[in-house]
């Protein structure tokens, strides 16, 4: 089998938190007058790492602006390395930590039919911290079963 390739989590949604924040700034002008000025920022995130930001002079544009950045700049395929450094997190949803153990998938199965799909060509692998190193055994891809220690 060639080099070990990272599977990621079927729960995984790409960007993990997004926030808006108001943020001011003190404007001083000799024409206009002095006074303070307010943007609301978004800012999607994953792992901690901020991806994207954007700046609005109003709340409302800026919730409104939400249901466009995702599907402007969320990752397709190979671009998600270019805009996240995956530096070995666990591969939980949402987790900041550091995978610190991994794990050979056994098999592939799809959650939605239950169907099983051998892994041929190369081996997955999925990391996790040790909070979150147990899986259980309600799922089929993601369980303690389907794991092995490496």
């Amino acid at each position: 089998m060639s080099e070990p390739t990272y599977d990621q989590h079927e729960d995984d949604e790409w960007f993990d938190n997004v926030t808006v924040d108001c943020e001011e700034r003190w404007k001083e002008s000799e024409l206009s007058g002095d006074e303070w000025r307010f943007s609301y920022v978004v800012r999607f995130s994953r792992k901690g790492q901020v991806l994207i930001q954007r700046g609005y002079s109003r709340l409302d544009w800026a919730l409104a602006a939400i249901p466009s950045l995702v599907t402007s700049y969320a990752p397709v395929d190979n671009d998600r390395d270019k805009e996240f450094v995956d530096d070995g997190f666990c591969m939980q949803p949402g987790c900041k930590n550091k995978g610190n153990i991994e794990y050979r998938k056994k098999e592939d199965w799809c959650n939605r039919c239950g169907e099983r799909h051998e892994i041929k060509y190369h081996e997955k692998r999925r990391r996790f911290c040790n909070y979150h190193k147990h899986r259980g055994d309600c799922g089929l891809d993601d369980s303690d079963a389907n794991y092995e220690a490496v």
